[in-house]
């Protein structure tokens, strides 16, 4: 027979009794008596003991020590006993390793020790069932949560209130993930069947359960049903703590209701389950609702305020005062927490001096814009990419090159990366400057790519100004790299070469793509049609154009236009005609990009009838502009229709165009 397992606990030791004799038949013999000793580091040794023995619960005191460092140190120490120990478990231990395998996210040991207990006669509450599904929600495995909620529910067991709302969280995640909002069926349609199931049950909805609904049809844009949902709480005699209040209180900011939200606050002001952080964040909330409706006080006394209720004045609060006055378009508040800031002996970050850069140039304030300058170079204060991405924005908007150009060499001076904000403006400055190659920007651009984003940028950049070779260069160089070309980055190079007319670069680039295995997208074959309809390869360009389709993509307006230049510029009307009908009929967006197209045709080819109709067609959908204008224009002089010509010049400047000094 075998022994009974019995644990005796001395300092960090487990001392468990093993098989006798008469175990051997079945598996290796091992000590009658052996020690588990559990250190510190959750490692496990087996030693010989003495044969006194000691409560049973020892085994269990051991192993919630080991919780206490983490589930993980309990599995470790678990896994490293022999097998024979690891067979039989103690009353209580079991719950500690089921749990701790479903923190892990480990299911079939779950089972397993289940079904140990089970043979061992040792009895399964319903607390087991509790504490796994809220392990399964930490790793979001709604499957796993079901499984044991079913089996709860099948042992005869009532899932507490705590249960259900763990469940109703997991779902509304699972559903606000996955998108799901049907107009049949409501917003989160699983989610509301459980609470259903739920009040059908007989348990009555906690502050937990609204906290997770109202979440759950914010985040999905269900306002109506929030608004709903609110006014049901406000019937009950829930009294609203935290999660709900703060839900709550989100509620009331994204609907602009001010005195409410101040209620909420007012209400946790003494509410001990409320941590400072939470507070904090909470106050801030209404402070930014109070901004929004112009209902700030002055610095001082908002500073003194926040003090009152226990907030830290720190260079983190203050700029996110500064930002709040910003918000509410008080620009002279806002620089006056700078001397609340002076008087607090709390130093400004680049934080708190790229906010007010910021709205200063935004709202054309230069000089204050100026005077923070000279502040962050006297005080030294360390710029960071945000700092120099604010500073070129806004010297870019105000076409000071020069200055734009200063704060991104700066920029590629300092310690710091570029980020893809500082980039795309760096791009940007690339492009309006002198051409690239002379730019002294060309080394930082080229000398580190944060990402494919970045790259691709950059290579656009390159094609815009027509250099072929460093487009070249750059994209042989990162081919074989980490950022490894996309379709846009094809694309780039195919346009490229197609504007620079070499065609037989633009169609080996095309092949390569495909045998990179990189699919073309609809701009790539936009430009494959276009460029083949300006050499006069309209079947190669109908075929591209037909590729589309083919492969499962949507040809676009561009590809339409496209298709439509390529017969109207050799006199192919009747097929111009009919690829514009097709975009009629289709569905696709009549721009005034695709009615000046067949415009020009028209005037190019002497169709002036057919010319005057279209603009008049183009009149009722609402498509002119000073382009369309210059056309019939143009198509009018070119006919000697000088009548009609005076009547759209006359109509051309009612309407605020100005004509081009193409237009005599």
């Amino acid at each position: 027979m075998l022994s009974r397992v019995v644990a005796r606990h001395s300092r960090s030791s487990v001392i468990v009794r093993g098989y006798t004799a008469k175990a051997a038949r079945k598996g290796p013999r091992v000590p009658q008596r052996e020690q588990v000793s559990v250190g510190g580091n959750g490692k496990v040794s087996v030693e010989g003991v003495a044969a006194n023995t000691a409560p049973m619960d020892a085994a269990l005191q051991e192993f919630k020590k080991l919780e206490r460092q983490g589930y993980e140190k309990v599995l470790m120490a678990w896994e490293s006993l022999p097998p024979v120990s690891q067979y039989q478990l103690f009353p209580g231990v079991y719950h500690l390793l089921a749990v701790s395998y479903a923190k892990a996210n480990k299911p079939k040991p779950i089972q397993d020790i289940i079904k140990r207990a089970r043979r061992q006669k040792l009895s399964i509450s319903r607390f087991l069932y509790d504490d796994l599904i809220r392990a399964f929600k930490g790793r979001q495995n709604l499957d796993q949560m079901n499984l044991y909620f079913q089996e709860l529910k099948r042992r005869k067991f009532t899932p507490s209130v705590s249960t259900y709302d763990n469940m109703l969280e997991a779902y509304i995640k699972s559903e606000i993930k996955s998108g799901i909002l049907t107009p049949e069926l409501g917003p989160l349609p699983k989610s509301t069947a459980f609470l259903q199931e739920m009040q059908t049950s007989g348990v009555s909805p906690s502050p937990f359960t609204w906290s997770h609904l109202l979440y759950g049809y914010m985040k999905t844009g269900m306002l109506p049903e929030a608004e709903s949902l609110v006014s049901e709480i406000q019937q009950t005699n829930i009294v609203p703590h935290y999660p709900l209040s703060f839900q709550l209180l989100q509620f009331y900011a994204k609907t602009n209701r001010l005195e409410e939200a101040e209620k909420i606050c007012a209400n946790i002001k003494d509410d001990a389950r409320v941590s400072p952080l939470v507070a904090n964040n909470m106050y801030r909330t209404l402070l930014s609702l109070r901004a929004k409706n112009g209902k700030l006080t002055d610095a001082p006394s908002l500073v003194k305020s926040l003090q009152e209720a226990g907030f830290t004045a720190d260079e983190h609060l203050f700029t996110d005062l500064i930002a709040l006055y910003v918000q509410a378009g008080q620009f002279t508040e806002a620089l006056s927490i700078l001397e609340v800031m002076k008087t607090e002996n709390v130093e400004p970050t680049v934080a708190t001096y790229t906010t007010l850069i910021h709205f200063a140039f935004k709202e054309g304030k230069t000089e204050e814009a100026t005077q923070l300058l000279e502040q962050v170079e006297q005080k030294k204060v360390a710029a960071d990419p945000i700092f120099y991405s604010v500073l070129m924005r806004a010297y870019v908007v105000s076409d000071n090159l020069e200055k734009a150009e200063a704060a991104a060499l700066s920029l590629a001076q300092s310690k710091e990366k570029a980020d893809e904000g500082a980039w795309s403006l760096i791009n940007t400055l690339a492009r309006k400057a002198r051409p690239l190659a002379e730019n002294p920007l060309h080394a930082l651009l080229s000398r580190s790519l944060p990402s494919l984003v970045c790259f691709n940028s950059l290579l656009s950049v390159y094609a815009h100004q027509g250099n072929t070779q460093l487009a070249e260069e750059l994209f042989n160089k990162h081919k074989g790299s980490s950022l490894r070309p996309d379709e846009w980055t094809y694309t780039t190079m195919i346009d490229m070469y197609s504007k620079q007319g070499e065609p037989e670069k633009a169609l080996a680039m095309i092949k390569e793509m495909i045998s990179s295995g990189v699919s073309p997208n609809v701009v790539t074959y936009n430009v494959l049609i276009d460029m083949y309809g300006k050499q006069g390869q309209t079947e190669e360009a109908k075929a591209a154009f037909q590729e589309v389709s083919k492969k499962g993509l949507v040809p676009n307006e561009h590809c339409y236009t496209s298709l439509l230049n390529s017969y109207g510029k050799f006199g192919l009307l009747s097929l111009a005609e009919t690829v514009f009908q097709q975009m009629k009929e289709g569905g696709v967006q009549l721009d005034v990009i695709a009615y000046s197209s067949l415009l020009h045709i028209y005037g190019l080819w002497g169709q002036v009838e057919k010319a005057s109709s279209l603009f008049e067609e183009m009149k009722g959908a609402g498509e002119l502009d000073d382009v369309a204008y210059e056309i019939i224009l143009n198509i009018y002089r070119k006919a000697k229709l000088e009548k009609e010509a005076e009547g759209v010049l006359k109509e051309m400047k009612e309407k605020g165009f100005v004509p081009s000094d193409f237009v005599p």
